[in-house]
């Protein structure tokens, strides 16, 4: 273990002191002096040649700085009593072009050497391991008390790694028990962060299940409605109405209408073949007529080649005279020519005079009434009638249809309710895993901090511990670094109390960085409680009015 002494400070032109030189005992000394006399501005020297950081170091009256003058502290140290070294640091004024400017010098045993250089070998004299250990080494109220530079959790994470705690706590994860969070701490998560995953992961399972019963809840109160509903008679009627409306569009008339043409169809058959029948009368008299013609024909031509006499043609009585006197009876032929003609002619009045069946009249008349009727029967009122029935079917079988659908309405609802009911199912299990590890989670903490609490305690006195995790209404564990003196927190310690406890505990820090240095108590007059277990050289800072022995040139006294 490394062993540094103070043996001597010198200030010059520091804050309030214009000049100091101060011899310190072996392991403690005690520095008495009234308040303002510079105790406490030893200490800050101390501090500041450290390169710790220090406010107003410069000389200052009044709050105003004293130009030209060159601010020094220069300290003397004893390693394992036998080593001497000297550190000396100083701020020069000087005047540039830029204006008066201060220039800092850093010097070991004398020797100038620059600042990064100063404070690397400040840390490694000292045996800090690194410069920025030195105020935790150093000043007894930085570790607890400083908390604009040192957090909590600045403080725990020293605590967790001088122990090494954390590495105890990793034979916990052979523990079965702890297989649903092990990957997690694996992956270096802190067991806060983890915390915070299983508790999202919970919040938002929760909300799931409390939306798909919401949901479950609606979707049944709108289905409350549909279930009442008599879908097979629906399906009855709308196969009805659709029917209906088949026959509308496919047949564009009305039954009147289609009666009225079946009976215009039926009479015009009658009429056509009672007008057939008069057709083939009227040609059998055309044909006897010719007949009876054609026979006058010949027995007049017979007659004329008798006589050759003129006589008319039957037919169209044109006279005429054949050339050659012919054979035959001339009178029988006259009487059979004149009797040919009278059959002729009583033929051809026949024909002229013929009357059609008067049926034919009949059906005829009826044919045209009908068909008056049936135009009558498509007139504007008929159409619109029709079309209104069209379109009051088509309603009923939109009506239907949609009230159909609600079936299929009812259907997906219930697979709605069936699906939620299933995921929260689901659910259910997974919120299970997360409460499994929710418990993991806690009872390894619970494990941990009792190793890492025991760990760090271990390494304080009995009467010092430390509250490293706090426990919530919920069971729920937080990590937390509250100094305990004897039970009480470090927050409703007395002066004296937190004096003690800062002693002892940043003694405990140097010889877990195997070092004792120097530290100054400042405000000790009311230190009444023994200081235990502590190697290091000790500088108490008492303000008494009767006893002094603190000899400071001050700036006032020369300003």
């Amino acid at each position: 273990m490394n062993k540094i002494k103070i043996t001597s400070i010198k200030i010059e032109n520091f804050k309030g002191i214009a000049k100091l030189n101060y011899t310190f005992e072996d392991d403690s000394t005690t520095i008495k002096g009234p308040n303002g006399s510079g105790k406490s501005t030893i200490k800050n020297a101390w501090e500041w040649c450290l390169c710790q950081t220090v406010d107003d170091c410069l000389p200052m009256l009044n709050n105003k700085e004293i130009p030209n003058l060159t601010t020094s502290v220069e300290i003397c140290l004893k390693l394992n009593d036998n080593i001497d070294f000297k550190f000396t640091r100083q701020s020069i004024p000087k005047t540039t072009p830029r204006g008066r400017e201060n220039k800092l010098v850093y010097k070991i045993d004398d020797i100038e050497i620059p600042k990064n250089i100063y404070v690397q070998k400040i840390a490694y004299i000292l045996g800090a391991g690194a410069f920025e250990n030195l105020p935790l080494l150093t000043d007894k109220d930085y570790f607890n008390t400083d908390t604009t530079k040192w957090k909590w959790t600045d403080r725990r994470k020293l605590l967790l790694r001088l122990s090494n705690a954390e590495d105890k706590c990793k034979d916990l994860l052979n523990n079965d028990s702890y297989d649903s969070i092990r990957e997690y701490i694996l992956k270096g998560f802190e067991t806060s962060e983890i915390q915070s995953a299983i508790a999202k992961e919970k919040k938002e399972l929760i909300k799931e299940q409390a939306d798909n019963i919401t949901r479950i809840q609606t979707k049944a109160s709108e289905l409350d409605e549909l279930l009442s509903i008599d879908f097979d008679k629906i399906k009855k009627d709308l196969t009805i109405a659709k029917s209906k409306l088949t026959k509308l569009l496919k047949d564009p008339t009305s039954d009147s209408t289609k009666e009225i043409s079946d009976n215009i169809y039926k009479l015009s058959k009658e009429l056509d073949s009672l007008q057939a029948q008069d057709a083939l009368t009227l040609k059998g008299l055309q044909t006897k007529m010719i007949e009876a013609y054609q026979q006058a024909n010949d027995i007049y031509t017979m007659y004329a080649q008798i006589n050759k006499n003129k006589i008319k043609c039957p037919h169209c009585e044109k006279e005429f005279v054949l050339g050659e006197k012919g054979e035959g009876n001339a009178e029988e032929l006259e009487a059979a020519y004149e009797s040919k003609k009278k059959e002729y002619a009583k033929i051809k009045s026949d024909i002229d005079n013929y009357k059609p069946n008067l049926k034919i009249k009949e059906l005829t008349d009826m044919i045209a009434s009908l068909k008056l009727d049936l135009e009558n029967s498509k007139n504007e009122d008929a159409r619109k009638s029709r079309e209104d029935e069209i379109k009051a079917a088509s309603n009923t079988v939109v009506s239907l249809e949609i009230e159909l659908g609600k079936m299929t309405t009812l259907a997906k609802g219930k697979k709605q309710i069936d699906f939620w009911k299933e995921d929260n199912k689901d659910i259910a299990d997974n919120l299970v895993q997360v409460e499994e590890k929710e418990m993991a989670l806690q009872n390894y903490v619970k494990a941990q901090s009792k190793i890492i609490s025991d760990s760090v305690n271990s390494m304080f006195g009995d009467d010092i511990s430390w509250s490293l995790f706090g426990e919530n209404y919920n069971g729920s564990i937080e990590q937390d670094c509250i100094c305990l003196y004897n039970g009480k927190r470090y927050s409703s310690l007395s002066a004296g109390e937190k004096n003690k406890v800062n002693i002892e505990v940043t003694a405990t820090l140097q010889k877990l960085f195997d070092v004792s240095l120097p530290m100054f108590v400042d405000n000790s007059e009311g230190c009444t409680l023994p200081v235990e277990n502590v190697n290091s050289q000790l500088i108490w800072l008492v303000a008494t009015k009767d006893e002094t022995n603190i000899k400071a040139t001050k700036i006032t006294d020369l300003y």
